[in-house]
């Protein structure tokens, strides 16, 4: 990771982190910091290649990244659960799934998140991400 996405990552968790001091105890904030940490480095690399350029290494190297970070990703979906306001999740699952479909979800889902400005609706499409990137690690271990 570069500088560059270093800040990217520092900006987006910065604000999630301030909009989120209504909503939920420190405990949250943490699995909220550590979730959207792995999104944005997630998104970053698939900026930088196509999925199905990777090696079985790199594919099961991410896997193991996305696989440790689901307790985080599950206290998120808690805390979420405690806003009164959550909504279930709005991801399309009867797309047949590939490396590219599941590619162009994500960065569609992505753009939503960057563009969204209500941190209910942001932590909704947060936890869509990762849970994109669980289908992915599943699609692709191979352990």
């Amino acid at each position: 990771m570069n500088e560059e996405e270093a800040k990217q990552i520092r900006a987006i968790q910065d604000s999630l982190l301030d909009a989120s001091r209504s909503y939920f105890v420190e405990a949250y904030q943490e699995a909220l910091m550590c979730t959207a940490q792995s999104v944005v480095t997630f998104f970053q690399l698939l900026r930088k290649t196509d999925l199905a350029a990777w090696d079985s290494t790199q594919l099961n190297d991410e896997a193991y990244v996305v696989f440790s970070g689901i307790e985080q990703f599950t206290s998120l979906n808690l805390g979420y659960t405690t806003t009164g306001e959550a909504t279930g999740s709005d991801l399309d699952w009867s797309r047949p799934l590939s490396l590219a479909s599941l590619q162009e979800q994500f960065t569609s889902k992505y753009d939503e998140f960057l563009a969204e400005t209500d941190f209910v609706k942001r932590c909704r499409l947060l936890l869509d991400l990762f849970k994109l990137q669980i289908v992915f690690a599943g699609f692709t271990f191979e352990g």
